[in-house]
């Protein structure tokens, strides 16, 4: 696994969206030194200040002007559950993955250092894997795939 965008700290990064795997997401980045700069996300800006200790900074409509100096990565869960607040943050999720597209930013990679990665295993933009997850010989995990603990792809 050589990607230049795993555990990536060349700039500060923001989430988007945000969930309560934050703390897990969090812990990857002190692990890696990188700079966690807030959240950009409509649902809390103007309602609160933070969010898990976390700034919230913008809304999704101001993106243009965090995309050259900032890593992203997409927070918000997708839960194949389909009472009111699986499906709203599912929609949630789908507006932020549209909204990296259609701005082409840069989203990082969160590994955690206890996960097991094969060498010739791949890993997507904007993933997330978990400690004890493992990815055996030549498995890929896809952009924006999160996958958690005792998780594996083989």
């Amino acid at each position: 696994m050589n990607e230049s965008w795993v555990n990536n700290n060349n700039k500060p990064l923001i989430f988007l969206g945000s969930c309560l795997n934050l703390e897990k997401f969090t812990a990857v980045c002190d692990e890696n030194q990188i700079d966690i700069h807030g959240i950009i996300d409509s649902d809390y800006y103007g309602n609160t200040e933070e969010f898990c200790g976390i700034p919230v900074i913008d809304t999704e409509d101001n993106i243009e002007k965090y995309k050259d100096d900032y890593n992203f990565f997409c927070a918000t869960n997708y839960v194949p559950l389909k009472d009111r607040v699986s499906v709203r943050n599912a929609e949630k999720r789908l507006t932020f993955l549209k909204l990296i597209e259609n701005h082409d930013l840069n989203c990082i990679s969160l590994v955690h250092s206890k996960a097991e990665i094969s060498q010739s295993a791949s890993i997507g933009k904007g993933s997330f894997v978990d400690l004890f997850a493992v990815m055996d010989p030549d498995t890929a995990l896809g952009n924006h795939s999160h996958i958690y603990t005792f998780t594996l792809i083989g």
